[in-house]
């Protein structure tokens, strides 16, 4: 089963789209499920455990040419028929007969839980405006009075009688009342999406350039978090991140140009699961 599902292209790697075919091969089409993030949470997590970082990409190797080979496919499989033995009941299942071949021991033990709470975030963008405070400090100027001081020399004549004793400093009347704001130069607020797009330039410091990859994307991460999320190795990150770029990235990248409407499209919605994912 893994064999057949390996076939886009047939590399000899099974990958996230194609483990999913393999379930769904494998339990005679009872576990169906259109793509990865739709299967149950104890599968999806079996192949986090038991698959391989391969070029920047989570894969289980199906060659069986050594011993260690074989030996890593026997316990993979084992431990993914456990998890579906607890979603299908052996009543449930091929009319009691095992979803293994004889061969298989039929209990294999298996170093991690069989089926994970499904406390995975949800990756699909948010309808609703994010409540999340900005990242970026506002650069609006407040509506207060100012507390500080003048900053106007002391030498500058006073246009009108001082009453104040000769030993303290003179200030000139201000023109405006002390309500009015700051007219200094100001810049609004960036928006979460062009923010967003300011820290993927920021992370792409390697060639191609106008591309980020996963390890560009690992620091994408700590600049959008604000260093929350601080990982040096894109395999470390939350598998809720690496599945996101795993699916949305395009050839191992995320593209920056904006050359087209569907290119800030794309970005946009990169931008909006990032930020629910974290």
């Amino acid at each position: 089963y893994l064999l057949e599902a390996d076939k886009s292209p047939a590399n000899g790697h099974v990958d996230m789209n194609e483990y999913t075919e393999f379930i769904s091969l494998w339990t005679a089409g009872q576990i169906q499920a259109d793509n990865f993030l739709n299967l149950p949470g104890g599968l999806q997590w079996e192949f986090r455990f038991e698959s391989k970082y391969i070029d920047d990409t989570l894969l289980i190797p199906t060659t069986d040419a050594t011993s260690a080979d074989r030996s890593y496919l026997y316990e993979t499989c084992g431990k993914i028929k456990k998890a579906i033995d607890e979603i299908l009941p052996p009543s449930q299942g091929n009319d009691g007969e095992s979803l293994i071949t004889d061969s298989m021991p039929s209990s294999m033990p298996s170093s991690q839980p069989s089926v994970m709470p499904s406390l995975m975030p949800s990756l699909m963008p948010s309808s609703e405006l994010s409540d999340s405070p900005s990242l970026m400090p506002s650069s609006m100027p407040s509506s207060q009075p100012s507390v500080m001081p003048s900053l106007v020399s002391s030498s500058m004549p006073s246009n009108q009688p001082s009453v104040m004793p000769s030993h303290d400093p003179s200030f000139p009347p201000s023109s405006q009342p002390s309500s009015i704001p700051s007219l200094a130069t100001t810049s609004p607020p960036l928006s979460d999406f062009e923010l967003c797009k300011n820290y993927l330039r920021q992370a792409d410091t390697s060639s191609p350039a106008g591309k980020v990859d996963a390890n560009e994307y690992t620091k994408f991460i700590s600049f959008l978090s604000d260093g929350r999320i601080n990982k040096t190795r894109f395999r470390d990150l939350p598998f809720n991140l690496i599945i996101l770029f795993t699916f949305d990235s395009q050839n191992n990248y995320i593209p920056l140009a904006e050359e087209t409407a569907a290119d800030t499209a794309y970005l946009s919605n990169i931008c909006s699961k990032t930020k629910s994912a974290i």
